[in-house]
């Protein structure tokens, strides 16, 4: 077995296990910010209809060089036209999700530099994802969906799903 040797410029670093059903609420990390009035506006009212009860977000690891969240988003879940401002790295653990015209099944994977524009619309049974990122104090989710016709339709897909929703069970 190898072993670690610590050296007075940087201490061994240890070995951490996680848990998908014990890390912090990802809340706690990543700030949503609106670019604009109807992003805020538009992120008001999908918070009111219950968009929450579409996804699940669990910070699973916080270490020294990057952060593991896993996602899961259900279907249907209307995910805003955003930025985030540090580089991501996904990979589809479950299902299937678009970005753009790009579709990533299970298995895909795909590295969104800092400050790129993307969306993700869930597969038909919905998607599990992992997202790795490079440690930093905060995150940012930069919402730059300024557009009036986005937020109508996440409206009627929320209205439409959210029952479905609050009773549909995470895969195992």
């Amino acid at each position: 077995m190898a072993t670690r040797v610590e050296t007075a410029e940087a201490p061994a670093k240890q070995m951490k296990v996680f848990r998908r059903n014990e890390g912090p609420p990802a809340e706690d990390y990543f700030d949503v910010v609106p670019n604009g009035a109807i992003a805020a506006e538009g992120l008001a009212m999908v918070g009111e209809a219950g968009m929450a009860d579409g996804a699940k977000f669990n910070m699973l690891y916080i270490g020294d060089d990057f952060t593991l969240l896993q996602a899961w988003m259900k279907p249907g879940y209307p995910l805003p036209l955003h930025t985030h401002n540090t580089d991501c790295l996904y990979f589809v653990s479950r299902g299937s999700m678009k970005l753009g015209t790009v579709e990533l099944n299970a298995g895909d994977g795909v590295f969104m530099p800092a400050r790129t524009p993307y969306k993700v619309t869930p597969g038909e049974d919905g998607v599990e994802f992992l997202e790795f990122r490079p440690q930093s104090e905060r995150y940012d989710m930069q919402v730059i969906a300024n557009n009036q016709a986005f937020w109508g339709k996440a409206l009627g897909a929320i209205g439409e799903r959210r029952e479905s929703w609050q009773v549909q069970e995470r895969p195992a």
